[in-house]
């Protein structure tokens, strides 16, 4: 089932915002909507400012109106089916299926011919999820996770899953866990920084006493040694690098993660743990994780 009819969304920037690029705003100030998403949208002209077609690159200004269309049925475009995209399948059933997501791998496509996409794998597999999501490309995804980022990804299979476990999460009702290889420094058990864009082109998120996206994390030690610890990250609904933002701005950036000023390495060491729903059928309490590969992480991980 598609969607029945576009939805407009209208936005003004703020002062704080000036200077952020189109496509990167798009990503901050709504958040069912990725960068590649927003990049997508503006290319088939989807996304106006002060009513006129902008490119992605367009640094906006204080008080221009910003305006998303939805697409609408005749323009949904349905992710490239790709069989031989890596693909581990976690948990499976008429209605949710849960995959492991490794890094470097992009979650949704940002044309409908890209290949190597969680979303296209997931066509490719369950051709039912295809025409499922909050936005053309999709796949059913209820989340996205950074190229980066390895872990846990749900998907509904039918559109009344699909719904159900979208207002789920809208009401902080899907918690999910991450880990994350951080310096040994001392950290607080919650962090709750608002998170605004911020460097060249708004590509990082920073903490703001005003604006911005409200962003809670919750910080449990697992395990330390070498001058490095083993968090466990959890959050409720989840902006942009939210919890990659949050651990730099308390001194501890997470290893691979040089964007926010973590040591180099051969992978950004975060991974979605754990993800706790209601089933949308059963109602039962459900509980889904995955562990990190081991090959490429530094402290023992939990058992």
């Amino acid at each position: 089932m598609m969607p029945s009819k576009p939805v407009p969304i209208h936005l003004e920037v703020t002062q704080e915002e000036a200077g952020i690029r189109l496509d990167v705003y798009l990503a901050y100030r709504v958040p069912q909507l990725s960068r590649r998403g927003a990049q997508a949208l503006i290319e088939t002209g989807d996304a106006l400012v002060n009513g006129r077609v902008a490119p992605k690159s367009q640094e906006l200004a204080p008080g221009d109106l910003v305006e998303l269309a939805r697409l609408g049925p005749g323009n949904w475009q349905e992710p490239a089916p790709d069989p031989h995209a890596p693909f581990e399948v976690v948990q499976v059933d008429d209605d949710i299926v849960a995959i492991n997501k490794p890094a470097g791998m992009p979650s949704v496509p940002l044309s409908p011919t890209e290949l190597y996409t969680v979303a296209g794998a997931l066509r490719a597999h369950f051709p039912e999820c295809a025409s499922i999501g909050h936005r053309p490309g999709d796949g059913g995804l209820l989340q996205r996770l950074d190229r980066g980022t390895s872990g846990l990804m749900l998907a509904g299979r039918n559109r009344s899953a699909f719904e159900f476990l979208r207002a789920e999460q809208e009401q902080g009702r899907m918690p999910k866990a991450y880990l994350a290889v951080v310096p040994d420094v001392d950290l607080p058990p919650r962090i709750d920084y608002r998170l605004a864009p911020a460097g060249t082109g708004g590509a990082r998120m920073r903490p703001t006493a005003s604006g911005g996206i409200a962003a809670t994390t919750e910080l449990a030690l697992v395990a330390r040694g070498r001058g490095l610890a083993l968090v466990r990250a959890t959050i409720l609904h989840g902006a942009r690098h939210q919890i990659r933002a949050h651990l730099s701005s308390c001194g501890a950036p997470i290893v691979g993660d040089e964007l926010y000023g973590g040591d180099a390495h051969s992978r950004l060491l975060l991974h979605c743990h754990e993800i706790r729903f209601t089933h949308p059928k059963t109602a039962a309490k459900t509980i889904i994780r995955c562990e990190p590969p081991t090959e490429s992480w530094l402290l023992p991980l939990p058992k």
